[in-house]
């Protein structure tokens, strides 16, 4: 798996190119092993927002700040409920935060796998 990169004329000097060149390889390790990514403009604000949602949700995991949610599912024909959805929520101070605003985090298969056996966890105990 390779990333790479070129100097371009806004690069601040070396280690700008080797960062650059890191996002790469990283975003190639996240999109399928054994290819070649090079480096474009839009990756590193990808890559950063990316990389600050698997920081956030893993700091949520470490203290406990996620939750089970349920939804309830019901039957249309005798508006009956059938079972139940768990739904995962970040706390975050006094709010509460959908999976929309870190779907981003589970790319990275430590935290995706950390998230479900927190989930399973908490619906077991529950």
């Amino acid at each position: 798996t390779i990333g790479g990169a070129t100097f371009l004329s806004d690069d601040a000097g070396v280690g700008s190119v080797r960062q650059n060149a890191d996002f790469a390889l990283y975003h190639a390790k996240e999109t399928g092993r054994g290819g070649f990514v090079r480096y474009w403009a839009g990756l590193r604000s990808n890559m950063t927002r990316r990389m600050g949602a698997i920081r956030d949700l893993s700091a949520a995991l470490r203290e406990d700040r996620i939750e089970a949610h349920y939804q309830p599912i019901f039957r249309l024909d005798t508006r009956e409920i059938v079972g139940l959805e768990a739904l995962c929520r970040m706390r975050i101070g006094n709010n509460m935060v959908s999976a929309a605003s870190f779907h981003e985090a589970t790319a990275d298969a430590q935290v995706a796998t950390s998230l479900t056996a927190r989930m399973m966890s908490l619906v077991a105990a529950d």
